[in-house]
C-alpha cells in the first residue's frame, strides 16, 4: 500500500482493501496456531535479517493491520465453533457409553466412562485441605465422622 492509499485508507476505513496478500494470510493462519505474533511474523515473512526488537514491533504491526486483525478473528471464531461441535460429540458419545454399559450392568465400563467424564471436566483433581473438611457418613454405624484421607 503506497503513503497516498494509507492516508486514503485512514480517512476512509470502509474502503480498506479486504483482500489480505499471501503472507498476511499465512501471518493470520500461524497466529491462530501459535497465539504468538512474533513467532507467527517468523513463520510467514522469514526475517533472517531483523533485529529482535524490529521484528517483535513489525509483527505487531501487522497483527494490528485492520484486514489482517478481521481475518484472525474470522479464524478463531471459526475453530470455536469447530471445538464445539467437538465437545458436544465427544460428550454425546460418552453419556451414550454410560447409559448403554449402565443398562447392561456392565458397571466396569459404566465406571470407566464416567472416570474419563471426570477427567475431562477436572473432577479428578481433588483438594485435599476441603476433601478433610467434608464430613462422612459412615454405612457401617451411620454415625458421622470427618474424612482424613482420600477416598480410594
Amino acid at each position: 500500500m503506497t503513503i497516498k492509499a494509507k492516508e486514503k485508507a485512514k480517512a476512509n476505513p470502509k474502503k480498506l482493501p479486504n483482500k489480505l496478500t499471501p503472507k498476511q494470510e499465512a501471518f493470520a493462519q500461524a497466529y491462530v496456531k501459535c497465539l504468538s505474533c512474533s513467532e507467527a511474523y517468523r513463520q510467514s515473512y522469514s526475517p533472517k535479517t531483523m533485529t529482535h526488537k524490529t521484528l517483535q514491533e513489525e509483527a505487531c504491526r501487522t497483527g494490528r493491520l485492520p484486514g489482517v486483525s478481521t481475518r484472525i478473528v474470522e479464524l478463531q471464531g471459526k475453530l470455536i465453533k469447530e471445538t464445539k461441535i467437538e465437545m458436544h460429540w465427544f460428550f454425546e458419545q460418552l453419556l451414550t457409553n454410560y447409559r448403554e454399559a449402565h443398562e447392561k450392568g456392565d458397571q466396569r465400563h459404566a465406571l470407566r466412562t464416567l472416570e474419563v467424564l471426570g477427567k475431562h471436566l477436572g473432577l479428578d483433581k481433588i483438594d485435599t485441605e476441603l476433601l478433610e473438611k467434608i464430613i462422612l457418613v459412615t454405612p457401617e454405624n451411620g454415625r458421622v465422622k470427618k474424612a482424613t484421607s482420600t477416598p480410594k
